[in-house]
């Protein structure tokens, strides 16, 4: 079901910006083989007058770029896909822009069929070594707003933060090492019955002043689907999260982060129900 339940690989193991701004992009497509490449000016739709964002151009790097090469048959598939982001921290009332550095996002991706059986594996690895914010400028800026928190959120968005400078498998901002791994399993039957199985494990070894332990999450799920018609479906899927360490991940309904356990290390769940029609 891709990124539609909360068996999916992305959750919070990749949490990348889903869009990028005034972006160019390039497909192609030839007896199987796919690549795309594709290569974002940045900017925001932030008025010119008010942006934060960067005070001065790239000196060292792109904004963002990334390609991806796939090859796909009736019955296999592989792909691999790297992306990078560059742009420049400011910090509040500091007129020096610092450049920061994110991501090494390396996704290949293999899967397999076997008539009605399909086995699918991915191997993904994410890496920010300056986020825009750290624990420690939100702690200085609790202390200097007095613990507003209207002066922290205004702070913030006036910051253009990113949702990779998010560490998602601990649920605060900072620096993120993670690799994270994925098996799933698909068995059509009957025609119109299809069940899943996943399992996803992933470990984040970045360190900061609020991260002294590795985060660790063990992600496992089943779903049905029944086929009414080629385009409407009824399913069902319960997904599980077994968190240790400093990992507080929740499943979410789709494909994206949507909160974190209250608790370091304390087990997540998600029950789904739903009707997909495609028009």
């Amino acid at each position: 079901m891709q990124d539609a339940t909360a068996l999916s690989f992305g959750q919070g193991y990749t949490n990348p910006a889903i869009r990028m701004n005034n972006a160019i992009a390039y497909r192609a497509e030839l007896k199987g083989f796919t690549a795309f490449a594709m290569y974002s000016f940045g900017g925001s739709e932030t008025p010119a007058a008010n942006r934060t964002e960067r005070t001065l151009p790239p000196t060292n790097g792109d904004d963002f770029y990334g390609v991806n090469l796939q090859y796909n048959t009736t019955n296999f598939g592989s792909g691999s896909a790297t992306t990078r982001t560059t742009s420049y921290r400011i910090r509040q009332r500091r007129p020096v822009p610092r450049r920061r550095r994110t991501a090494a996002d390396v996704q290949p991706r293999r899967w397999v069929g076997l008539g009605p059986v399909k086995v699918y594996g991915q191997y993904l690895q994410r890496k920010n070594d300056n986020p825009m914010f750290t624990p420690l400028d939100l702690q200085n800026l609790i202390v200097a707003t007095g613990g507003s928190l209207a002066a922290i959120t205004n702070t913030i968005l006036s910051q253009q933060f990113n949702s990779f400078d998010m560490d998602t498998m601990r649920g605060f901002a900072g620096p993120t090492d993670s690799q994270a791994y994925h098996l799933g399993l698909t068995w059509n039957f009957l025609q119109r019955h299809t069940l899943y199985g996943v399992y996803n494990y992933a470990k984040d070894t970045g360190r900061s002043v609020w991260a002294t332990e590795d985060a660790v999450v063990n992600h496992y799920g089943v779903a049905y689907q029944y086929q009414f018609s080629p385009r409407t479906a009824l399913f069902a899927a319960a997904a599980f999260m077994a968190n240790s360490d400093q990992g507080r991940m929740t499943p979410s309904s789709a494909g994206y982060t949507t909160g974190f356990a209250t608790s370091f290390g304390a087990d997540t769940a998600s029950y789904q129900l739903g009707m997909r029609h495609m028009f």
